[in-house]
């Protein structure tokens, strides 16, 4: 009855999955690795003992029922989703596209709600690894800082003499097979087009941090606890991933409207309902600089009565000193060219800005608070993969500046076809407001 039920859930998640890729540009992906394939694929990929424990659970569980993943990137109608349903925009045929979406939120919610329920009741197995399990997450659609807080925690972690792995999902990855190393900690072994632009920027920034991918994090996870049996695991956008036990659930939300309207997708920005939070070990408020007071002040309020138990730390991103990533149009190469620091957050000299992120603005709003001179801005979508032609109109748009500023996320992604004159500098962001000791108090 168990695995008619989850059938059932899968298919009520595969009728909404159109609707969820046009608004608000999550996704939800559904299928089931049989038995035999599954037993196949662990055999190649994890040689030797292959903790035989960890395995039988895995394949008892995804024998039993796929799992839905819940809504995660944005797509190109995400501005348009933005006005009318989070901003209320007026106008009659808003009002109906709102209520239209408010009667389709009811089965999502409903089929996310009974989706944990299977695993509430035990119908549906979660699966333990021998290891520190560590979620950093977000509640709503849309960029959050999660890269950013992941590169804090492994810092932290890396300080203190525990060894971690990062698991990624991997979004936009084009590698084959259960799961990928992108990264044994000492080098880098996937490119963007292979990874996906975040895990290989997480392997830029944290050496001797391993990143494993995979769109299964069970099976991945066991792969990492084989490869390099790590004191600790950080699941990068886990929240959500319910199959996966996680020892300390790490939720993200911006501090400017960490609710959106309050209501789940696709009336709303939220993967899933506000009480989710309940179940969170801390809360996080990100870009706390960049709310209003009184924005700051609901936000405090509104997460203390809805998860009083869940501690609250309020945090904001700080432009760390930007490095050069490529000098001048020089070879292309998919590692730096050149690297060191500017001793200013950013360079003086009149500036473009490009970025392909979530969060455009607030990247931009970061540069200009450093008192940088910003000449002129290009955005790109997020995850946006660079063409020749995008970077002669990088050049073009660069006429008159003395250096392109971009993220680190984008920077992995146009340093190994950089062909301007101008040099190519990227800006790392650090996550403040949560010390070294703090972190390590809340994880372990």
């Amino acid at each position: 009855m168990g695995a008619k039920f989850g059938k059932a859930l899968n298919s009520e998640i595969g009728a909404l999955s159109c609707l969820e890729s046009e608004f608000g540009g999550g996704r939800i992906r559904t299928g089931c690795l049989r038995k035999h394939a599954f037993r196949q694929r662990c055999r190649k990929s994890l040689p030797g003992s292959q903790h035989p424990n960890i395995l039988a659970q895995i394949d008892y569980s995804m024998s039993e029922s796929s799992e839905p993943l819940a809504p995660s990137e944005p797509s190109r109608m995400e501005h348009r989703f933005q006005q009318i349903v989070v901003e209320e925009a007026p106008g009659f045929r808003n009002r109906m596209i709102r209520a239209l979406l408010r009667a389709l939120s009811l089965p999502y919610a409903a089929v996310i709600e009974g989706y944990k329920l299977l695993f509430k009741l035990g119908i549906l197995r979660t699966i333990r690894l021998p290891c520190r399990i560590v979620s950093v997450g977000n509640l709503a659609l849309g960029g959050v800082g999660k890269t950013v807080a992941v590169q804090a925690i492994a810092r932290a972690l890396q300080k203190a003499g525990l060894s971690c792995v990062v698991l990624s999902y991997g979004f936009r990855s084009t590698s084959p097979g259960p799961y990928s190393v992108v990264s044994d900690g000492s080098r880098r072994l996937l490119n963007p087009e292979e990874a996906g632009d975040e895990a290989v920027m997480l392997a830029d920034s944290l050496p001797g941090v391993p990143v494993v991918i995979g769109k299964r994090r069970a099976l991945s996870g066991a792969a990492a606890v084989e490869l390099f049996h790590p004191d600790v695991i950080l699941l990068d956008d886990g929240f959500q991933h319910w199959r996966l036990h996680r020892d300390v659930d790490i939720v993200l939300l911006d501090a400017r409207k960490p609710l959106g309207n309050g209501r789940v997708f696709p009336a709303g920005i939220l993967r899933e309902g506000p009480r989710s939070l309940r179940r969170a070990s801390l809360l996080v408020l990100t870009r706390c600089d960049q709310a209003s007071l009184k924005a700051l002040e609901n936000a405090r309020h509104t997460l203390r009565r809805i998860a009083p138990r869940a501690p609250l730390f309020e945090t904001t991103h700080r432009l760390a000193a930007a490095r050069v990533v490529e000098t001048n149009a020089g070879t292309p190469s998919t590692q730096p060219a050149e690297v060191h620091r500017q001793s200013p957050p950013c360079p003086q000299g009149p500036l473009l800005l490009v970025s392909g992120i979530v969060q455009n603005e607030a990247f931009e709003t970061a540069v200009r608070e450093t008192g940088a001179s910003v000449r002129s801005v290009l955005r790109f979508p997020d995850h946006h993969l660079y063409s020749t032609s995008d970077v002669k109109e990088i050049a073009a748009a660069g006429e008159g500046c003395s250096a392109v500023l971009t993220t680190e996320k984008d920077a992995v992604k146009l340093a190994g076809q950089w062909s301007c004159e101008l040099p190519l500098l990227a800006a790392p962001v650090a996550l403040e407001g949560i010390s070294d000791d703090q972190w390590l108090e809340i994880l372990m």
